[in-house]
């Protein structure tokens, strides 16, 4: 970009020159191949191809990017140790649990990860970033002016951030199709509602290398026991739900979008 380019960084507020900010790492983004394009389609719009992710020009300057750099690079690593993510798979795949005989391609995991915060700030990284953009491709990922100040003040290192925006993960335990998928906001239902909480909670839905993760945007879980597992660091074991590629839906998405990109929306 030109080094003209001079504005105010989002994160912190200095004024230098700004650099681009990649909104998912490009090392969680890599092409099934080296040189390889990647695959996203857009609704109406038919196929793009990508040789690297979204990145921003507008977000931050060098300062910013460095400190998004360092959880970046802390995150990486962690996920690929725990072979939480697809770049972290060896010969020997992670060990999956099988919930139940009739359900053979959900099961689950029980992780035990250390440094937890530093990684839900991560996450709220990404949550930030793809809120904070101006990019079209990113429009789906709402969130207001207040949710935005929380997610970049955590990410700065203020507050508890395991609590403040719980984040639970998902694994996709086959492999499948390199592709880009955007944040974006949505309800979910709240397993919190059997212990007496709201129906539905707001999250910031992420995807990259076969991992799915929901930053929950409150503070749903009030220290319920029953429920604390599930979130990252909330409890000194993780549980993280897993499901095949082929039956999730990440792929059944991509088929859709892949439809909608050509003909048109799906009739409901």
């Amino acid at each position: 970009m030109s080094k003209k380019a001079i504005g105010n960084c989002f994160l912190t507020g200095e004024k230098n020159f700004l650099v681009d900010c990649h909104i998912i790492p490009k090392a969680l983004t890599k092409p099934t191949y080296s040189g390889a394009p990647l695959l996203q389609t857009t609704r109406g719009s038919g196929h793009k191809k990508r040789l690297s992710s979204w990145y921003d020009r507008s977000l931050v300057t060098r300062q910013g990017e460095d400190i998004l750099s360092r959880l970046d690079d802390f995150a990486i690593k962690k996920l690929r140790k725990h072979q939480l993510i697809w770049s972290g798979w060896t010969f020997f795949r992670p060990p999956i649990q099988r919930i139940t005989p009739g359900l053979e391609n959900h099961g689950l995991r029980i992780v035990r990860l250390t440094e937890c915060e530093r990684l839900a700030r991560f996450f709220h990284s990404i949550a930030w970033r793809a809120g904070a953009s101006t990019l079209a491709d990113l429009a789906e990922c709402c969130v207001n002016i207040e949710e935005l100040e929380n997610l970049r003040l955590s990410v700065l290192g203020d507050g508890d951030a395991t609590s403040k925006f719980p984040v639970s993960l998902t694994q996709l335990s086959t492999l499948g199709v390199t592709h880009n998928h955007s944040p974006y906001r949505e309800e979910k239902p709240n397993i919190g509602k059997l212990f007496g909480l709201q129906e539905t909670v707001s999250i910031i839905r992420v995807y990259f290398d076969g991992l799915i993760a929901h930053i929950h945007l409150s503070q749903l879980m009030e220290r319920n026991r029953e429920i604390q597992s599930v979130f990252l660091g909330m409890a000194d074991e993780l549980i993280v739900p897993t499901v095949t590629y082929e039956a999730s839906f990440q792929y059944e998405n991509l088929l859709a979008v892949t439809y909608e990109s050509y003909f048109g929306p799906i009739s409901r």
